[in-house]
């Protein structure tokens, strides 16, 4: 009995053993023959990659095929698996060797049916079709922005001008104008309909390359590839559309269109740059500007009754008037105006108006607030900042003239040049830096150079100065720490 127990263990052993020394000795022979599929998959995934490079190169709204990316990814799975298998299976234990050589066999078989698999007898990519949405608008009221529309139709129709910038203070009106312009131009055939609108254009280089991309349909190599190349493949698909208008909206700080990728200066390439910064629009290379005004008192109540209308609302007489006051509040800024009509929607007793006047006479909209806010504090340095906090001071409720304003500033010790001549040069550029900016507007009275101020603007730095630590208010003027310090911030 035990010797035949004997017998079949050992014939169990021997079958084990002639199984292993077959598997063993084709095992080499096996990983051989999958390093060839591997290296044909990986020359396919190679000529599969370049082909669709070439294809978008010269098709921008192409795009890879869903099931092209699948294998691709499948191709590099494969690939990897067989790197570790290459380095783990010399160390396998004896007894693993015949489960490993099926292992092999199986991968030998699942690379060859990725082989057939990427045949793609269709292509490689797809056509994609572009198609730019309109923007929600709100209707424009006042002559001044319909002179704005007018001028900045013809200035997209002038071959001459590839740049064109559009800025004002903030909640004037900036943005409504580029959207109707980019409603209207998406009605027309001139530019082909390639309209691009960036609402968010202060990002970084490479974001707004990445965002121009995704509109385009474009893959492009990563960062570690460098801005050229980047830049290079973005510029060749828009020279490859001929004409285009891109629009970047609420730019703050300038930027280098080469650098990004944006080919102009031939006919029907535009460029439109919506900002509150003038230096921002002429940094960026900017050929024309239009400024948006604030609307006049009239266009400014006849804005604030048309949203209060919205759900055909009738006032008494008696709250007409106090309606007519909060409107005049904001100056002509439709931002506020319409925000405000809308807060009131359904306010018909005129002590929910007269608290409403008296809220926006005791403190500011923040609404409002916050976005004028941004400019200043957007500024450069310290001493522009606190210039502008005292002409608000110089500048209340009237016009004043320029020079008036330069000596104002240097008799209160705002400027640091040694000499006079040099405070005055200093004192004029710094008035011209806020108007650039949009913090003051320049006026000509009797042929005088003149400046004032926004009357939100000027509630805008009285809240500054009461509010943020780094000024205080005494006996109507300021002593910002600024000057405590006795830091030097140049022009």
């Amino acid at each position: 009995m035990l010797k035949t127990v004997l017998n079949v263990f050992l014939g169990i052993v021997a079958n084990l053993g002639i199984e292993w020394m077959r598997s063993h000795s084709g095992l080499d022979a096996k990983m051989k023959t999958l390093e060839r599929r591997i290296r044909v998959l990986t020359k396919k995934a190679r000529d599969i990659h370049m082909t669709i490079r070439h294809e978008q190169d010269l098709h921008s709204g192409y795009k890879r095929k869903r099931e092209v990316g699948d294998w691709l990814k499948n191709v590099k799975r494969k690939k990897m698996k067989y790197q570790g298998l290459k380095r783990d299976y010399q160390r396998r234990p004896f007894p693993s060797r015949i489960s490993l050589a099926r292992y092999v066999d199986a991968m030998i078989q699942e690379a060859s049916d990725l082989l057939q698999q990427g045949s793609f007898c269709g292509g490689y990519v797809v056509a994609v079709h572009e198609e730019s949405k309109p923007l929600v608008t709100e209707e424009l009221i006042g002559q001044s922005v319909q002179q704005n529309l007018t001028d900045t139709r013809a200035l997209l129709m002038d071959d001459k001008v590839s740049c064109i910038g559009i800025y004002g203070m903030p909640g004037v009106g900036k943005t409504a104008v580029a959207s109707h312009i980019h409603n209207e131009l998406l009605k027309e055939d001139k530019f082909l309909k390639h309209v691009y609108w960036f609402s968010d254009a202060n990002s970084e280089v490479s974001k707004l390359q990445d965002d121009l991309a995704t509109v385009l349909h474009l893959d492009l190599p990563n960062m570690d590839a460098g801005d050229d190349r980047r830049a290079a493949k973005l510029a060749s698909a828009l020279e490859r559309k001929n004409k285009f208008v891109i629009i970047l909206d609420g730019l703050l700080t300038p930027i280098d269109v080469g650098t990004i990728g944006i080919p102009l200066g031939k006919e029907g390439r535009k460029l439109i740059v919506v900002s509150r910064s003038l230096d921002v629009c002429h940094r960026t290379g900017c050929q024309k500007e239009i400024k948006v005004q604030p609307l006049s008192a009239d266009e400014g109540r006849m804005l604030f009754m048309e949203k209060l209308r919205s759900r055909d609302q009738e006032l008494p007489p008696d709250v007409q008037e106090i309606s007519r006051s909060i409107s005049e509040k904001y100056g002509g800024l439709p931002l506020g105006i319409i925000a405000k009509a809308r807060s009131m929607i359904g306010a018909n007793d005129i002590r929910e108006w007269r608290d409403a006047l008296a809220e926006m006479e005791e403190r500011p909209d923040d609404a409002v607030f916050e976005v004028m806010k941004s400019s200043f504090y957007g500024l450069r340095n310290e001493r522009w900042k606190t210039s502008f906090l005292h002409c608000s001071i110089l500048l209340k409720d009237e016009t004043v003239p320029r020079d008036e304003v330069v000596r104002g500033l240097i008799s209160e010790g705002f400027l640091d040049r040694r000499c006079r001549e040099a405070k005055l040069d200093q004192g004029h550029t710094i008035l011209k830096a806020l108007e650039k900016a949009c913090l003051l507007d320049r006026v000509v009275n009797d042929g005088v150079d003149c400046l004032k101020m926004h009357p939100l603007m000027r509630d805008m730095a009285t809240e500054i100065m009461k509010s943020d630590p780094t000024y205080m208010v005494k006996h109507h003027h300021y002593f910002p720490a600024f000057f405590f310090c006795r830091t030097r911030n140049e022009v």
